[in-house]
């Protein structure tokens, strides 16, 4: 029989509903309730509904008995990490508590998940010293095996090379990061940018004529008349050239916004086609590599 199976049938013939034996009468009974159910569910084999009863039921009403089978809960649903930080607090709180049996208990599922917890090393390798790693957006410890659930993980660093790494149990994955190979623009993007630059500086340009115009007009030729405007035929002809640069205008910011997106475009897509990311499957007799074109 493993460590957690002994774990399990412990909790199950020793504690009744042990979330509930140190302090039943003073338990709401909605938390009670959840975590019978949860008992049940794992009874039945299914974990997976389980574990969130009781992580409901330990909110409600924090308890020993509730924390360890949420623990071994976890363990058996393959979050690992979070299984073996709660049977450390189990194994704290029974310590201080004086409940021996869930102390060792506690122990137990310890030493069973350091069997079973993948690890990750990641080095910088050609990166500068003082590179920020994140695993699954989160910082790491450059150099250190990192514990890991097993499963699928993203490593992300300034200057490096994405990676996706799937890891599994009794194994420890070590990865060197890849400098991002430098980035050379196609001419296309530099050819459809600068033409959206062009043109939108163009509009610019006949905007702000087309604003010239319109004041000149108002200000010298335009008077009202009995609460009209009327404006002499030199004011007409500014303002009807006014009208027209402001169409102008109209359409060469849409050209030029549209000429950006495509810009845009081509630039995300090649900068894919450059720097795929790589993608790693661990298996207990090694790794295996392959490429992907998105991440």
């Amino acid at each position: 029989m493993s460590v957690l199976s002994r774990v399990v049938v412990v909790i199950a013939v020793s504690s009744g509903v042990a979330a509930a034996d140190d302090d039943a009468d003073e338990q709401p009974s909605e938390a009670t309730a959840l975590f019978t159910r949860g008992r049940e569910l794992m009874k039945a084999g299914n974990q997976r509904e389980a574990c969130p009863l009781f992580e409901t039921s330990l909110r409600l009403a924090p308890a020993l008995g509730t924390e360890l089978n949420l623990a071994l809960c976890w363990a058996t649903t393959g979050r690992l990490v979070d299984a073996l930080h709660m049977f450390q607090t189990v194994e704290r709180e029974a310590g201080a508590a004086n409940q021996p049996q869930r102390e060792q208990l506690a122990r137990e599922g310890i030493d069973s998940l350091a069997q079973r917890m993948p690890t990750l090393t990641v080095a910088l390798g050609a990166l500068p010293t003082g590179t920020i790693v994140e695993l699954d957006g989160k910082p790491i410890e450059v150099g250190t095996a990192v514990a890991v659930d097993p499963g699928e993980h993203r490593i992300e660093a300034s200057g490096a090379r994405r990676v996706q790494l799937t890891t599994v149990e009794h194994h420890a994955a070590v990865l060197t990061l890849e400098p991002v190979a430098a980035y050379d623009r196609p001419i296309e993007v530099w050819a459809v940018g600068g033409a959206a630059a062009a043109v939108l500086l163009a509009g610019t340009i006949t905007g702000i004529t087309a604003l010239r115009e319109r004041d000149a007009a108002i200000a010298n030729h335009c008077h009202p008349v009995m609460g009209v405007e009327r404006c002499d035929p030199r004011g007409g002809v500014l303002l009807d050239r006014a009208r027209t640069v402001s169409h102008v205008t109209t359409g060469l910011f849409v050209a030029g916004i549209a000429a950006a997106g495509v810009a845009v475009y081509l630039e995300l897509g090649a900068r894919k086609r450059e720097q795929p990311p790589l993608v790693i499957g661990v298996g207990p007799d090694g790794g295996s590599v392959s490429f992907a074109s998105a991440f």
